[in-house]
């Protein structure tokens, strides 16, 4: 018994020895490294480089490793320091030399230097071939792609991506595995393809988490919230930030979290909730500080500017604005000097400087290079001033001459960030020319404002050549509801208060209503209510009672019973299908029992043709169940069944099908589309925001292709009656802000399509496949498209079940221009 005890104890001792050995350390660390537990790799490293003296290989490999751990948590600088060292030589130090030129790789790649990032790739993958060292290889092949994605090349990114992780999936690399598919979900991601982005982070969150990735989990949480931010999910989005932050953290992972901290204050900014947006616009700014980075410090100093404009805190603001335009001069960044300077024009307004306000507006307009963004702002600030001043005749011609040069705009480029910038101010100049006709008592003037506003912006996210046209006043919008036997409902939310106008063919009625704060929590909570499949009728929902009488009921009055409603929704709204609402007076129903609804993306839009030139009658051109081409759009297991009961259900029609491997993007195009009076496709789809033509329905992979793209539906005309995308959020817009609805509805519409059946959210599609066979059996009673889509969606509520929720049958919406 002491004999057993003694050795337990020696070997105990020996074993200690061994556990605190240079080589057991390093080993150690390199494990946790890979695991991305970089605090603890670090400690780790630190006790061995301790025990290790330079005449120790281990010590040359443990300075090395200090190296790799500080690049991967993004310390450019410290890493760049700590690669001051030779390597000794010889081959027996070759992978080391392999790893050290790829450190040299990453850091120059995280300065942006590509041209010497190639450099030491060439080399360290000389290197690891010699050696056959295939972790490294996968290393190199993964940054190479990185640059690829940096400059645009998708084509050559992806197949390399794609090699890395299928090598790393038959070897059992983890680590390569998961950086792969992160990358390909930033590939996505940087293209603002966000809804493609979202499937690979959320596998690669997934796997992290399974694995315990420590730096990995919180990097998926990072991307995406930034694409639910941009798909306008706020609440998603903040809830990832807010986990990720502590992760990064806890990690040392210093600019991951200043990001983070940063995209928290954005989500708040808009939110208009500005004293927590100050507070994290604040903290990111002591980080960004700290890690010496002085661009993302110019940025959250002007955005803490932006706030304190929008608060009235002038001093605050000059003193914000002021430290950014002097980081931007010292960085030679004259892309964000004139922001800087329409700054300086609105504490100069706030301040009540009004010739000072008016001398720096004109000085950005005058000056300003071609970002169109600080323009737009100062021609908006002049406007602004001029009604501040009560000036009213000046005030009204500079709101008329932004809106001119809003027309000269459109045939500008813009890159991405400009973009997203333009339309955010282009909907914050609209919202305050409406708000200046409403306090004028024009109420009438700010529809017309308000329906133009929406489409310009739809022509310019679509980069027509024109901006389409139908009724443009309120007599035309008049005209528009006599002849449809329709009412028309216009909202328009904005941060000080919204309004809802109410056109019969008799006039127009105008409603207040809350600030977009308010109605957007609301719609959030009842997205929230439906979406975990609840019943709104049975159940405790106070938001969706709330919302049907903030936007709903203040109109009851001039809504007649049983109407026919064309409704053109804004911002928050566009996620609200209206039909789902609950109505408590009587017996408790949804608002579908009480009207026919249609969806307009802008009541200026609606046709008054109603007798356009006719699609060949009865035909059906059927595209679906297409072989999956890429594992993130798998097969869809009712779509044969949704084919088959369309099918049955039309027996006078004339079909033409394509389906499984036959349904492809060259299908349609060569099924020569305009000669069928039903488009129906039973797919995946894609919304793309930023980029609305890249919106598709997803096929079978022909080629290199497996899209139908918004351009190529836009390029062949067509003169169906209706076109019915069966598939997931395949409305192509969420919930933006004064722009109007976008993506594949709006392209098939513009190319000739009277009305447009698509999704606002993923559902089950054995449901999916009942309500279509209802639809069409409607359809072929000779119901009108919305009555046939109403009538499906009546007979799910009254048949009972689980499909009477409206997370079954409400996220089919119909999209039109001409309601017949």
């Amino acid at each position: 018994m002491w004999l057993a005890l003694i050795l337990l104890l020696a070997l105990a001792g020996c074993g200690d020895r061994k556990a605190h050995s240079a080589e057991s350390l390093y080993l150690e660390a390199r494990t946790l490294l890979r695991s991305e537990h970089y605090q603890a790799a670090h400690t780790r490293t630190e006790l061995a480089l301790r025990k290790a003296g330079p005449a120790s290989p281990w010590y040359w490999k443990l300075r090395l490793l200090t190296v790799e751990i500080l690049v991967e948590q993004r310390e450019t600088e410290l890493a760049q320091k700590a690669l001051g060292f030779q390597l000794p030589n010889g081959p027996q130090w070759t992978e080391e030399w392999a790893r050290y030129r790829l450190c040299q790789a990453n850091i120059a790649y995280q300065e942006q230097d590509y041209t010497q990032t190639r450099s030491h790739l060439d080399e360290a993958q000389r290197l690891a071939t010699t050696i056959g060292a295939s972790g490294i290889l996968g290393e190199i092949e993964l940054r190479r792609a990185s640059i690829a994605m940096q400059q645009r090349d998708l084509a050559g990114a992806e197949p390399g991506l794609r090699h890395v992780m299928d090598e790393a999936v038959r070897r059992n690399d983890h680590y390569l595995a998961i950086k792969a598919e992160g990358n390909l979900g930033m590939m996505q991601l940087k293209t603002n393809h966000f809804e493609e982005a979202i499937p690979f982070l959320e596998k690669v969150l997934a796997d992290a988490r399974a694995i315990g990735a420590a730096d990995s989990e919180p990097r998926a949480m990072l991307n995406l919230g930034w694409c639910f931010y941009r798909l306008g999910e706020l609440d998603k989005a903040q809830q990832l930030y807010q986990e990720a932050a502590p992760k990064f953290e806890l990690e040392g992972n210093r600019d991951d979290r200043q990001t983070c901290l940063g995209n928290i204050a954005t989500t708040l900014y808009s939110r208009h909730e500005y004293a927590g947006a100050a507070a994290g616009y604040k903290q990111a700014i002591e980080m960004a500080t700290a890690l010496g980075d002085r661009q993302s410090r110019a940025i959250w100093l002007n955005n803490l500017a932006k706030i304190s404009i929008e608060t009235g805190h002038w001093n605050e603001a000059e003193s914000y604005n002021n430290e950014a335009w002097a980081i931007w001069k010292n960085l030679a960044d004259s892309h964000s000097e004139p922001y800087s300077a329409a700054n300086a024009g609105y504490i100069a307004a706030g301040k009540k400087d009004f010739a000072r306000a008016e001398q720096w507006f004109r000085s950005v307009i005058r000056t300003a290079s071609g970002d169109p963004v600080p323009v737009l702002d100062a021609h908006a600030g002049l406007a602004h001033l001029f009604a501040d001043e009560r000036k009213n005749r000046k005030a009204e011609a500079e709101y008329r001459a932004t809106d001119a040069f809003l027309e000269h705009l459109r045939s500008t480029l813009f890159d991405d960030q400009d973009k997203l910038s333009y339309f955010s101010s282009l909907i914050e100049f609209y919202q305050d020319y409406v708000g200046y006709m409403m306090a004028s008592g024009r109420s009438g003037d700010a529809l017309e404002i308000v329906e133009s506003s929406r489409a310009r912006a739809l022509a310019d996210r679509l980069s027509l050549a024109h901006t389409p046209r139908g009724a443009s006043t309120v007599a035309g919008f008049e005209r528009v509801a006599a002849a449809y036997g329709s009412v028309l409902m216009s909202y328009w939310i904005a941060p000080g208060g919204s309004y809802l106008w109410v056109v019969t063919g008799s006039g127009i009625h105008v409603f207040p209503l809350p600030e977009e704060s308010r109605i957007r929590a609301m719609v959030e909570a009842y997205d929230a209510f439906i979406q975990n499949v609840r019943d709104p009728l049975a159940g405790d929902n106070h938001a969706g009672r709330e919302l049907y009488d903030t936007l709903i009921a203040p109109a009851k009055g001039v809504l007649p019973k049983d109407a026919k409603i064309i409704l053109a929704p804004d911002g928050p709204l566009y996620a609200l299908n209206f039909e789902t609402l609950p109505v408590s007076e009587g017996t408790p129903h949804y608002w579908i029992e009480d009207v026919t609804l249609s969806i307009a993306p802008s009541l200026g839009l609606l046709s008054l043709d109603r007798n356009p030139r006719g699609a060949a009658q009865k035909s059906l051109l059927l595209i679906g169940n297409p072989v999956s081409a890429v594992p993130e759009y798998p097969a869809l297991e009712f779509a044969a069944q949704e084919m088959a009961g369309i099918e049955k259900n039309l027996p006078a029609f004339r079909p033409v099908v394509f389906e499984g491997p036959q349904a492809t993007r060259d299908a349609y195009l060569g099924a020569a589309p305009g000669g069928f009076e039903f488009i129906h496709f039973v797919a995946h789809a894609v919304s793309n925001t930023s980029e609305p033509l890249d919106s598709a329905v997803i096929l079978s992979r022909q080629g290199t292709g497996y899209k139908l793209s918004a351009k190529d539906v836009l390029g062949t005309r067509l003169n169906a009656s209706l076109v019915t995308i069966s598939a997931c959020r395949s409305a192509g817009a969420r919930t933006y802000a004064g722009e109007g609805l976008v993506g594949l509805t709006w392209a098939f519409l513009e190319a000739g399509a009277k009305n447009v059946i698509a999704g606002l959210w993923d559902v089950s599609d054995r449901s999916t496949a009942d309500l279509v066979t209802r639809l069409y059996a409607g359809l072929a009673r000779g119901a009108d498209p919305a009555a046939a889509l109403r009538g499906a969606k009546l007979e799910l509520i009254h048949a009972g079940g689980a499909y009477r929720k409206p997370y079954y049958w409400g996220p089919f919406e119909l999209f039109t221009r001409q309601s017949r």
